[in-house]
Order: structure tokens, then sequence, then C-alpha cells
């Protein structure tokens, strides 16, 4: 696990920890530009320069830069960046290695909540745990490259659990507002939860639902 995963340069974790390491040096006008993007490159690409930088940083850059000809190529949310750069050390090394463990935290409890709530057996779910954490490869690969799919099951599971709960919880739907600011394919999941109890006119849940999407969606 250690050889598949922590030995990895994680290149969409590295994007995403270097907009912000960027921006905290030099200005630019749009991250989204290809023009904005060298220039955010050539800034990772001298820091990755010092002596003081890890291997791992050494060779993501190189990675990175190699794979997007010279660019930091910023494609996620300023909601993930303004995320992955409050939580972030400077260290990158440290970093990776924060964000892996982290995101296996995610996976792990995700499949627990839901193993719980298919009612199945501890032994049952912990067999599951282990083969999706250890041998499951599009899981393993989704770590490798640091991407944020667990945070974001994570995340729907929190709010499935919670739904399950009460249909009218408000903590439920801010969640997964909050999600589609992390990640916007959440928004998908935004619309199925609105289209269950406007189908079934329940329209108070439909309310509330409405608000703590667009309360999460402000966060």
């Amino acid at each position: 696990m250690r050889i598949k995963i922590f030995e990895n340069p994680i290149i969409d974790y590295f994007t995403a920890w270097s907009v912000p390491k960027a921006l905290s040096v030099t200005n630019v006008a749009n991250i989204y530009t290809s023009e904005d993007q060298k220039a955010l490159g050539d800034v990772i690409r001298q820091h990755a320069e010092s002596p003081l930088s890890s291997p791992h940083q050494v060779s993501a850059s190189k990675t990175v830069t190699e794979l997007y000809d010279g660019r930091i190529d910023a494609t996620g949310t300023p909601f993930i960046y303004a995320v992955i750069g409050l939580s972030a050390t400077g260290d990158y090394a440290k970093d990776r290695r924060n964000y892996i463990i982290f995101c296996l935290i995610c996976f792990m409890l995700s499949l627990l909540i839901l193993c719980r709530l298919l009612k199945f057996s501890f032994v049952s779910g912990a067999l599951l745990i282990t083969f999706f954490v250890s041998a499951y490869a599009p899981v393993i690969a989704d770590v490798k490259i640091g991407n944020v799919n667990q945070i974001q099951l994570f995340m729907l599971t929190l709010f499935i659990w919670l739904t399950a709960k009460s249909e009218h919880s408000l903590a439920a739907p801010v969640i997964l507002g909050i999600g589609a600011m992390f990640k916007p394919t959440t928004a998908a999941v935004c619309l199925l939860s609105l289209l269950s109890p406007m189908i079934r006119k329940e329209y108070k849940i439909l309310i509330r639902r409405i608000v703590g999407i667009s309360i999460g969606a402000m966060c």
C-alpha cells in the first residue's frame, strides 16, 4: 500500500496545492487562462528548484509541468483551492501525506456508514473495507493521483445518513451545497434531492433542502 500510494506524485493534489502556493507570491488575473496558468507554473517550478524542496515536490513539479507544457492546469473550483490552501503547511511532503491519509479515512468512514445503513455484519463490513482500501484498483488509482472522489463520497454518504435519520434535516442539504462547491458534479445529486420531495408534493422538505443547499453553497 505504501509503495503503491505514498510514493506516487499524486498530480491532481499537487495541482490543487500549487495554485494557492503560487498565488501567495504572485498575482494573476484569472487562474483559468493558459497565460496565467503558465505564470503559476513558472513560480512552482522555481520553488521546486529550491534545495529545501522535497523529492516528492520535485518529482510532482516535473511531472505536472511536462504533462501540461509548463502550466498549472487549474480546473478545480475556487472553493477547493481555498480549502487546500488553508489546510496546507507549505511543506509538500507533509501535506501530501496528510491528504492521502485524510482521503483514506473519508473513504473508510463512507464505507462504514453505508455498511451500517445496509445492516451489514461487522465481519462483512470489515472485509469490504479491507478489500476496497487495499486491493480495489479504481480506489487505489484515485488516491494515487490525489483525486477528491473519496472526499466527495464522504459528503454524499453524510447526506444519505442524515436524510435516513430525518428527511427534515437541514444539515444534510447544507453538506450537499458544500459538496457542490467542492466538486461541481455533486450538483446533480442536489437536483435529484429536490426532485423527490417535489414529486411527492412534500413542499416543506423541498423548501428546507433548497435553503440548506443554498446555505452550503454560500459557505
